[in-house]
């Protein structure tokens, strides 16, 4: 399939707000231009699957059924199921299928044109007079997600000796720390420095130690010098006799989110309370328990849980939650017989780890680029051998 459809397609899976409302849900645009995608694969015979993972994946949509059965609202259930299987057969699959006959190099390149221009696109915006600028995401804590790829390469790219990016994606992603004041890409960043520079090495150590005393000073210079939202993050932090309490504090309501989540799990642990009706199920669950602390802009209930992993295991159930996984370590794994390209495959396994971590901060599974991303990762197994990537990309 051709780099500007690959790149139309994967830039389409942040158009959050681009979308129809229905009575099952939001219809988003990308949905339609993944269809044609599939539909065309299928026409020219190029649309394959894991018969493994296929099988998993049916597996995974029997045990949502068998929940469904024991649902609070078993209507938003059933439509949650037809959005599962709609990210696996085209936000998966069809990227899985599209970038089969790319080269390593050539889809991080298409990662590299996504994140500069989705990063130009909110400068733009940021200089018309838009506060904390998402583009077509939801929030910046979305698409902070959604560039995980372009920030993990740039962060890497001097351990990498990767040619692919520059420094100025360095200065990017640093204008879009200050533009957006996210506190998700400055997790994102740190556990991309840490997942890419821990090793017991005096080099490692060294960088890491360099980071941390850098870092330290230039969020004492910052919160001395602005009076924005990360310069007050950075004066909670500093003053705060409990950081952890700070931080929390710094996260909204996404803590005391996760706490009734939890509660939820522990009390519906086998059959769940129903996929897709954690929201409507808060508001009437554990009414005199005060989970928001007294401060009425931490209340939790009518959200979702803010942990796709609690979410699905108090929504779903044990045997939905311990699927799905199989089905992710599936992906992870079957990587494992690729004998070419296992940098790269090594690349993507830890950009998906890190993204499970951010998605601890977030809810909803049914993320078009989370699956994107996953097809990225599983289409390495499907990647042509060395000799004909050179013929393909000459």
């Amino acid at each position: 399939m051709p780099y500007f459809i690959v790149f139309i397609l994967l830039l389409s899976t942040g158009f959050d707000v681009l979308a129809v409302n229905t009575p099952v849900g939001a219809v988003r645009f990308s949905f339609l231009l993944f269809l044609l995608a599939a539909i065309w694969m299928f026409f020219f015979k190029e649309f394959k699957v894991s018969k493994v993972g296929l099988i998993i994946f049916l597996l995974i949509i029997f045990m949502m059924l068998i929940s469904t059965y024991f649902s609070f609202s078993p209507i938003r259930s059933l439509s949650y199921i037809v959005w599962f299987i709609i990210c696996y057969l085209f936000y998966f699959s069809v990227t899985k299928n599209a970038i089969r006959q790319f080269s390593p190099e050539s889809i991080i390149k298409v990662f590299r044109d996504l994140g500069r221009l989705q990063i130009l696109g909110c400068i733009f915006l940021k200089v018309l007079g838009v506060d904390r600028p998402s583009l077509f995401f939801y929030e910046p804590s979305y698409m902070v997600i959604a560039l995980l790829p372009y920030t993990y390469f740039t962060i890497l790219q001097f351990k990498l000796n990767n040619t692919v990016f520059k420094l100025i994606d360095v200065m990017l992603v640093g204008i879009l720390v200050l533009i957006t004041m996210s506190a998700n890409l400055l997790l994102s960043i740190l556990v991309v420095i840490l997942v890419g520079y821990l090793r017991p090495s005096f080099k490692s150590i060294f960088i890491l130690i360099c980071f941390s005393v850098l870092s330290y000073y230039f969020s004492i210079w910052y919160y001395t010098n602005n009076s924005d939202l990360l310069a007050f993050t950075f004066q909670k932090i500093h003053e705060s006799p409990d950081i952890i309490a700070s931080l929390l504090e710094r996260t909204g309501n996404r803590w005391p989110r996760t706490m009734i989540g939890i509660d939820v799990a522990k009390e519906y642990f086998n059959s769940g309370i129903g996929l897709g009706a954690f929201a409507d199920f808060s508001i009437y669950y554990n009414v005199y328990k005060d989970y928001a602390g007294g401060f009425v802009w931490n209340e939790p209930r009518g959200f979702p849980a803010s942990n796709v992993f609690i979410e699905l295991l108090a929504e779903g159930g044990i045997g939905v939650l311990v699927v799905f996984l199989i089905f992710i370590l599936y992906t992870f794994f079957s990587s494992l017989k690729v004998q070419d390209n296992k940098r790269y495959i090594s690349d993507w396994r830890k950009i998906i780890f890190i993204f499970f971590i951010l998605l601890m901060f977030e809810s909803s599974l049914l993320r078009p680029y989370f699956w994107a991303y996953l097809g990225v990762l599983a289409s390495f197994t499907a990647l042509p051998n060395c000799s004909n990537l050179k013929r393909l990309n000459k």
